[in-house]
């Protein structure tokens, strides 16, 4: 592990990519901040990514060269870079997107679903985290109770993530660990012989005699409603206060059992129907993402409306973004998706320098407006650029003042 001071070193491909690791990297301001973003594979070895990274980090190298700095120095940050090339387990699991974020004191990468994007590499005074705004700001959490009478799951996920949650010790596995096997044998119905009497399995033991359809129903139920008690009880407790939807799979006569007593306010009135004892939790998330689109597009939705409500509280100028950013006075900022607009920001002078090509020390402006809007308390949204609401320009802003 290289180390040089205080060296803060994540691994994040096990976990979801939540908004206090999303600020770390926002708030990040050295000399030189490296990123690096790589598409990659689901599944093989991925050896075409492993020839775009080497190709990154010799740009890195270059750039880095040309700031000055002796081959010692450019060593010491591409190192824990080039050692990701060595480890073959990392390269056969891994998502969509490889991220990797370097700075003198901080190396993290992260394998991300995110489909679209190109390798590309920066090397400036903050992370470029432009393309992480996207899922970030549509990263509105969720979970998903695959939900049955014999087999329970629990995933938390995003749109664009799925892991799924121990349970054991908070939620019934399954009905028998509800209701006790003692209980549920007493419900299963025993057919008697023409006599009407029934024979037991266990000598000595006498066995219960049901006669008709209907007796033993009323213990099947009241054992099915306690049942789903536990779940509400239990999800409730998981969850303490979190206000995310929940969605359940689950056939539709059970997931309305459990609607119509669940103490659970976030419950999703729709469920995923169908019997998903053994379904694909991949596919699981996909019908959830699916069923949840609206209301994914609601709060970008709305704020596009009040766009055109502002009155004279917008601004679709990048030095009146920039500045009114720097100030915090941006509510909800509009960036078309894939634009680059290279150029540097005067603090003092309020007013911001813009360049057709990137030069030495040149910043992306979206990528500083769009991190600053972010870490003082506002909304970013990346949207095609025909969707804008002024769709001329690379960003829109709806001002606080």
């Amino acid at each position: 592990m290289w180390n040089h001071c205080v060296t803060n070193f994540k691994t994040n491909d096990m976990a979801l990519f939540k908004k206090e690791q999303f600020e770390e990297l926002a708030k990040e301001n050295e000399k030189y901040c490296i990123s690096i973003y790589i598409p990659t594979r689901r599944g093989g070895e991925n050896k075409e990514s492993m020839i775009n990274l080497k190709n990154e980090i010799k740009r890195v190298e270059k750039v880095l060269k040309d700031h000055g700095l002796y081959q010692k120095e450019i060593d010491s940050y591409v190192k824990p870079i080039k050692n990701l090339l060595e480890d073959v387990n990392i390269w056969r699991h891994l998502s969509d997107v490889l991220a990797l974020f370097r700075s003198k004191n901080r190396f993290e990468y992260y394998t991300l679903p995110m489909k679209g994007l190109q390798h590309f590499s920066q090397v400036s005074d903050r992370f470029y985290i432009l393309p992480l705004v996207d899922m970030f700001n549509r990263n509105q959490l969720f979970y998903i109770l695959a939900l049955s009478l014999n087999k329970n799951r629990l995933f938390e996920a995003t749109q664009h993530e799925l892991i799924e949650i121990d349970i054991s010790d908070v939620l019934p596995k399954n009905k028998y660990d509800s209701a006790g096997h003692d209980v549920v044998q007493k419900s299963v119905q025993m057919r008697g012989e023409q006599s009407g009497e029934a024979r037991s399995t266990y000598p000595g033991k006498a066995a219960a005699i049901y006669h008709g359809k209907g007796e033993g129903k009323d213990d099947k139920e009241i054992e099915m409603q306690k049942y789903l008690e536990d779940v509400d009880r239990g999800m409730k407790e998981l969850l303490n206060d979190n206000q995310s939807p929940i969605v359940v799979a689950s056939v539709e006569n059970l997931f309305a059992h459990f609607k119509e007593n669940s103490t659970l306010k976030n419950l999703y009135p729709e469920c995923i129907p169908g019997n998903h004892d053994n379904s694909d939790a991949l596919l699981l998330h996909e019908q959830a993402v699916e069923l949840l689109q609206s209301y994914f597009e609601e709060e970008k939705n709305s704020k596009k409306e009040s766009y055109s409500e502002a009155n004279g509280k917008t601004t679709s100028s990048l030095e009146d973004i920039v500045v009114s950013a720097d100030a915090g006075a941006v509510d909800t900022l509009f960036i078309a998706r894939g634009e680059q607009v290279w150029g540097d920001y005067n603090r003092e002078e309020r007013k911001i320098e813009k360049h057709d090509k990137k030069h030495k020390n040149d910043k992306c402006l979206l990528n500083f407006a769009a991190r600053t809007v972010i870490l003082k308390g506002g909304k970013v949204f990346i949207e095609e650029q025909s969707n804008l609401p002024e769709n001329t320009a690379p960003a829109n802003a709806i001002l606080r003042y």
